[in-house]
């Protein structure tokens, strides 16, 4: 399930939920209790005219139900069909600059138009399913009305009851039809809830992947870590990292090396636990990572990435969200770390200066200070640097080196770079390939022995040349 459908469940579905519960729920009894009591009163007058009014609707309760599933499944498709339309809808716009660059408007339409029809053709069926099968309930439910004016006029002919109840119990019938009329489109109004309902409680009643252990413990870690016999693959039958064997001190920086695609971005998963080994374990301070409380581990990881994600909001909420009750000072503090607070103070609110969505109002390397600031503001006691410096120009690459020099003192670190030459300050580097971890040692240790990493190197040496 894709960010679209999901949306579109949480918003569209909920508030078909929400119309139910205030349309048609709050106003069932009391359609209800009206249909029992006319209903009583008309046997009361007259119990032979009652039935006959109410002989037909069994008949098209007994169609409701009939047709429920038919009913259910329409509902299913068109909510199908309508996420697909908000799928392919939030894909294009999120991508406008790559649909526009390669030339792919007439294309995206297209596609995009095909998606509508198709699902207003699912919606036009709908609506003609429906527009044919409630007039035919009410037609039926009519038929008790000719059946009542038929025998009641001849009664009333014969003398066996007056003109005034006859007319007074046709009101009645009249009154009793215009409930079973509302209750009549009920069907519809249950099959849209459960549909409703079904899609949220698919999202609701996912548990997550990884979950707190009963034994789980709430401790301050100190920065010890060591995969032990490490294994994982996303799929059982294709692993990506196997018997990983990695003691790391506290304080020490980690350089991960290698081609794409060779784990360097699982080892970083599995140690911020978003996944779980499947063999082996990985511990922090002696204590596998199991163990410990998912929510307070996490509280003490600092992440930069390549590409961070900053909230519709001001600097100073981003800077703090990873610490809410951070105070102002501490905030300005982590920014003058970050060498982010002279770009700050020089925008138009400074720190209170909106950054738009996805920070997109900053340039790269100016969110990427933030997130740094951001990183120093939690103070962690792990620290993982996926990437933090590609796609920047000379002058933001030189300003964020110096800001994660300060950011990665006396922390333990792990950093991922394709460039080499920005894990320079790595106590060591850990080369990952074949699903192993081929070589460890410095720069110059592994330069030495011509192996993996030196042809990695003079690989970069050669391309720059």
């Amino acid at each position: 399930m894709d960010m679209a459908q999901l949306m579109n469940r949480v918003t569209r579905d909920t508030r078909r939920i929400r119309e139910f519960c205030s349309e048609v729920f709050c106003n069932l009894f009391t359609v209800i209790l009206s249909f029992v009591f006319v209903l009583v009163y008309m046997l009361l007058l007259n119990w032979r005219l009652a039935i006959l009014a109410f002989v037909f609707v069994p008949v098209s309760i007994g169609l409701s139900v009939a047709w429920r599933k038919k009913i259910h499944r329409r509902f299913h498709m068109q909510g199908l069909k309508n996420d697909k339309v908000v799928s392919r809808l939030q894909d294009v716009i999120s991508g406008m600059a790559v649909v526009k660059s390669y030339g792919q408007e007439t294309r995206e339409a297209r596609q995009f138009f095909e998606a509508t029809d198709e699902c207003a053709r699912v919606e036009r069926s709908n609506e003609i399913f429906f527009a044919v099968f409630f007039p035919m309930l009410t037609f039926l439910l009519g038929l008790g009305a000719y059946l009542v004016t038929f025998f009641g006029g001849r009664s009333a002919l014969t003398g066996a009851m007056t003109p005034g109840e006859l007319l007074q119990f046709v009101t009645y019938a009249g009154m009793l039809y215009g409930y079973v009329g509302q209750l009549s489109n009920l069907p519809r109004h249950l099959m849209n809830l459960i549909t409703s309902m079904e899609r949220i409680s698919d999202i609701m009643n996912q548990e997550p992947a990884i979950q707190d252990h009963e034994k789980a413990v709430d401790m301050e870690i100190q920065g010890e870590v060591e995969f032990r016999h490490a294994s994982f693959g996303y799929k059982s039958y294709q692993p990506v990292l196997e018997d990983v064997n990695l003691k790391v001190s506290k304080g020490e920086m980690i350089g991960l090396v290698g081609a794409s695609g060779t784990g360097k971005s699982t080892m970083i998963n599995l140690l911020m636990h978003l996944y779980e080994v499947d063999d082996g374990a990985i511990l922090v301070d002696g204590v596998d990572i199991r163990n410990i409380v998912l929510e307070k581990f996490h509280s003490q990881i600092g992440v930069v990435l390549q590409e961070n994600f900053l909230f519709a909001g001001t600097i100073f909420n981003n800077i703090r969200y990873a610490k809410q009750n951070a105070t102002y000072e501490e905030v300005v503090r982590a920014a003058k770390m970050a060498n982010a607070h002279d770009f700050i103070c020089q925008t138009p609110d400074g720190y209170n200066t909106y950054v738009g969505e996805h920070g997109y109002n900053l340039s790269g390397g100016e969110r990427q200070r933030i997130a740094i600031a951001r990183a120093i503001l939690s103070n962690p006691r792990l620290l993982i640097l996926d990437e933090a410096t590609a796609s920047l120009d000379t002058e933001s690459e030189y300003l964020i080196q110096k800001a994660l020099g300060r950011l990665t003192e006396g922390r333990t670190t792990f950093a991922i770079a394709h460039r080499l030459s920005t894990l320079k300050d790595a106590d060591r580097l850990v080369v990952i390939d074949g699903h192993h971890i081929a070589e460890v040692g410095s720069h110059e240790e592994l330069m030495a022995q011509r192996g993996i990493y030196y042809g990695l190197v003079q690989a970069q040496l050669q391309m720059q040349s």
